[in-house]
């Protein structure tokens, strides 16, 4: 970061330089891996590949194949294996050395043993090749989620010690610079409008299906990328929460619930949700209460924040959910977000139990903080969600859209 105060940064998307946000990026994963004695990390993420180093192929079908993959060594400039004939979309950026033809490991029922292994033994001697340049001839090696199993075994045959890659990516992605933070903000700012456009187009009659295309439209309109999710859900399949959008038409007084989970422009994570009625003058009092209930859970969760926090007391200086809505309330009530939602995951009060994972608050991380209110076998229900900094004294809300003055009780 810069001398800048995070509260006082200037986030306007003009500002964002993206070289030095991939250079940032690179560096983390790197100092990541210095701090635990591991040569190199190997992704077959396609989103821990961008954060590394930028690439931006295919994103949602690189999620489900093996074949584009990234080497990030602890220190210099990382390689990446492309699928054939996308290599120059690497040309210009500043974190990569090399670009080579992927090895596909993605072996179908059909292919002969003996391919299969001369494709092994072609991937292993490619990756054994760059570990020795990098200095690992014998090192440990990080691995993501996605590497392949078989690539796993080949590479513990070869002497190499493996270690998980996750939490190795979460400190990467942990602390923002002031680039990741305009970047950010812009797609949230994207995700606003969809939001606007949303309760704008929200009349009876439609389907849940249509009201989130206005959401889903606005966001590749504007340079996003996809949908992590599609939580959107109307009348009493707002309860319980976790049903995504179908064919269902909405009723005039229904309540509508989402959450966007929107990858938009720069493929940042825009998570942010909102609650509206359907003709808001035909919200009931328990639809005012539930909504009053969880804007006050999201606002005092956010103003429990400050640095240096523990994460267990964080929980426990957060909002005391009632009995009543505690056994569907989402026991998550702040979690990191960057390229995805993900750590840290801190549970609310009440939740935080010995095994639960800790950790310390740091000016610079970003967190989603999130309220559902609705009893068992409930009418209804209400999700609200905020996206916010952390910053050297608090925290600085990252939103701008408002919550509705028409269900806010007095």
């Amino acid at each position: 970061m810069t001398d800048t105060r995070l509260s006082d940064l200037d986030l306007s998307e003009s500002l964002i330089d993206l070289d030095r946000m991939y250079l940032y990026r690179l560096k983390r994963v790197q100092r990541a891996l210095l701090d635990r004695d591991v040569s190199a990390l190997i992704t077959y993420d396609p989103v821990n590949t961008r954060y590394a180093t930028g690439i931006r192929n295919m994103q949602a079908w690189a999620l489900h194949t093996v074949i584009r993959m990234g080497f990030i060594p602890a220190e210099g400039l990382a390689t990446l294996f492309e699928y054939a004939g996308s290599e120059h979309l690497a040309d210009d950026l500043p974190t990569v050395q090399e670009v080579r033809q992927s090895v596909s490991l993605q072996f179908g029922p059909g292919l002969a043993v003996s391919e299969r292994d001369e494709k092994l033994r072609n991937w292993t001697k490619e990756i054994t090749t760059l570990l020795e340049l990098s200095g690992a001839s014998k090192g440990r090696v990080a691995v993501d989620n996605q590497v392949p199993y078989s690539a796993v075994l080949a590479l513990k045959e070869k002497g190499y010690e493996l270690v998980d890659g996750y939490s190795i990516m979460c400190m990467a992605h942990n602390i923002k610079n002031e680039d990741e933070l305009r970047a950010m903000t812009r797609s949230i700012r994207v995700a606003e409008l969809g939001i606007d456009n949303l309760k704008r187009a929200l009349t009876p009659g439609l389907t849940e299906n249509q009201l989130w295309a206005e959401l889903n439209h606005a966001n590749i309109a504007h340079g996003g990328e996809y949908m992590d999710t599609r939580l959107l859900s109307s009348g009493p399949r707002t309860n319980p929460w976790y049903q995504e959008c179908g064919s269902r038409v909405i009723q005039s007084g229904d309540m509508v619930a989402l959450d966007t989970d929107m990858i938009g422009p720069y493929g940042y994570d825009a998570d942010i949700s909102r609650s509206f009625v359907c003709d808001v003058e035909q919200a009931t009092d328990r639809q005012k209460t539930l909504y009053t209930l969880a804007h006050e859970h999201v606002q005092h969760n956010i103003d429990a924040i400050r640095p240096g926090l523990s994460f267990r007391e964080l929980s426990e200086r957060g909002f005391k959910v009632p009995q009543l809505y505690r056994p569907q309330s989402i026991p998550m009530h702040w979690h990191g977000v960057s390229l995805y939602g993900g750590w840290p995951n801190i549970p609310g009060n009440g939740w935080f139990y010995d095994e639960t994972e800790d950790g310390v608050l740091e000016p610079g991380m970003t967190l989603c903080v999130e309220s559902y209110m609705g009893d068992v076998g409930g009418p209804d229900g209400v999700k609200l969600e905020e996206q916010v900094l952390v910053t050297e004294d608090g925290v600085r809300n990252l939103g701008q859209y408002p919550f509705e003055p028409e269900l806010l009780q007095s």
